[in-house]
């Protein structure tokens, strides 16, 4: 069994912990990343891309879709949130997210809970295409 050390990443402690091994590696142009991928050279995960920062076009269809959808995921959270304290009682949550999509409703989810008196704990853990989810930090 392999030991993690957990971190936050660009939230805060309180609202996640990862459960990954920090990584330092240099960063694959877009184009060579494909042509090592396509070639069968290397696998996605194995290499990191500079991502772009959001334009204003994505920024701006950002807020109008939080404007629109807002309401409904607070309901939504909120319904989760209920269930979840209705389901586990007295006993502590504890929430899994799959990092990067999954982690911003957990940390939506952890907040609801917390604000509803219930002690929770939430953590990020990886899965990547053809390799499976990470079993070490299931452990």
């Amino acid at each position: 069994m392999r030991h993690i050390t957990p971190f936050s990443g660009s939230y805060l402690p309180d609202d996640v912990q990862f459960l990954l091994k920090p990584l330092v590696m240099e960063m694959t142009p877009v184009e060579r990343k494909e042509e090592l991928i396509q070639s069968g050279q290397k696998h996605y995960s194995d290499m990191l891309s500079q991502e772009p920062a959001p334009t204003p076009w994505h920024l701006d269809l950002f807020s109008q879709a939080l404007k629109r959808g807002a309401d409904r995921l607070a309901r939504e959270v909120t319904q989760i949130a209920i269930e979840l304290a209705h389901r586990f009682g007295d006993e502590p949550i504890v929430l899994v997210s799959l990092v990067r999509a999954g982690v911003p409703l957990g940390v939506i989810l952890h907040q609801t809970l917390r604000e509803m008196g219930k002690t929770s704990y939430h953590y990020g853990i990886s899965i990547i295409r053809d390799r499976g989810i990470d079993s070490s930090a299931l452990e």
